[in-house]
């Protein structure tokens, strides 16, 4: 909405429903402690003088409203006003809608390129797990090989134990990476990316209920019977969804850019444990 119709909106609202909210609420809170004040002569008083304090700010948010209500000639300028914005608002934000539209269904597509991904990356943790499971048969079958050596104190078997338990060191640390690691793309996250998509979509039927909002208050700035609490009603609706397009637009890139760094990280992050397993040596006699 326009920066001068919200504050002309601001002025016409603020005080005067200040005056009516405080006084009504003081006036109840007076009237309410005279009909317990039989027994109390102070609190008699001091139960008029809240009702009348607060019956007087009433008034005078009454009388004040009536006042800054705007009149015909800046009604009727306001109207144009906002009538002229309209005019490049009301376009902008159809194609804006669209546009959401358009990326909303891009990453729905991508949904099952994700989801194998995921599959894949799944299947690339499994035979990790087969690999390591094999190393550690393969270094129990050599410690059983060297027993002999290795249950000697010679200086060879000495060196054999230093070189067995530095073997297993490694691999338990490789275990340990390995599940973290297959932590880190779960289907969880594929789950959280459906859920979003979902929320987004709603999100965006309510912005089609927007394209109905602007037309309406199209038609109230043309109208010469329209009031002032027409259009601010209006105004309102429009604000609402002219802010929902924002936050639509911002969970669309986030949700963008967030799957997009996962996926990336998940494939670093395997990379860089093959390449860890390459040079972990554990079988090598």
């Amino acid at each position: 909405m326009d920066s001068k119709a919200k504050d002309e909106i601001k002025k016409y609202l603020s005080f005067p429903m200040v005056l009516i909210g405080s006084g009504s609420f003081v006036g109840v809170i007076g009237w309410l402690g005279l009909a317990q004040a039989a027994e109390s002569i102070l609190f008699f008083v001091g139960s008029m003088l809240l009702s009348f304090s607060g019956s007087m700010a009433t008034l005078c948010g009454l009388m004040s409203l009536e006042r800054t209500a705007p009149s015909p000639t800046k009604l009727r300028n306001l109207k144009f006003e906002i009538s002229k914005n309209l005019k490049i608002q009301y376009p902008s934000y159809i194609l804006k809608v669209e546009k959401l539209k358009q990326k909303h269904q891009e990453l729905h597509g991508k949904f099952p390129e994700f989801r194998n991904f995921c599959d894949e990356f799944k299947k690339d943790i499994r035979n990790l797990r087969s690999m390591l499971r094999d190393l550690e048969k393969q270094l129990q079958e050599n410690l059983r090989n060297h027993a002999p050596i290795i249950d000697n104190d010679s200086a060879d078997g000495i060196a054999k134990k230093i070189l067995w338990s530095e073997k297993q060191i490694q691999l338990t640390e490789l275990n340990e990476a390995l599940e973290k690691l297959s932590g880190f793309f779960t289907g969880a996250n594929l789950e959280q990316y459906r859920v979003e998509l979902i929320h987004i979509n709603g999100g965006l039927a309510q912005l089609d209920q927007g394209i109905k909002y602007y037309r309406e208050l199209m038609i109230l700035c043309n109208r010469s019977d329209t009031n002032y609490d027409n259009i601010n009603n209006a105004k309102q609706k429009v604000d609402k969804v002219d802010n929902l397009i924002i936050l639509q637009e911002k969970r669309l890139q986030e949700l963008e850019i967030e799957i997009d760094t996962k996926c990336e990280e998940a494939k670093m992050e395997l990379s860089l444990f093959k390449q860890q397993l390459d040079d972990s040596q554990i079988d090598s006699e």
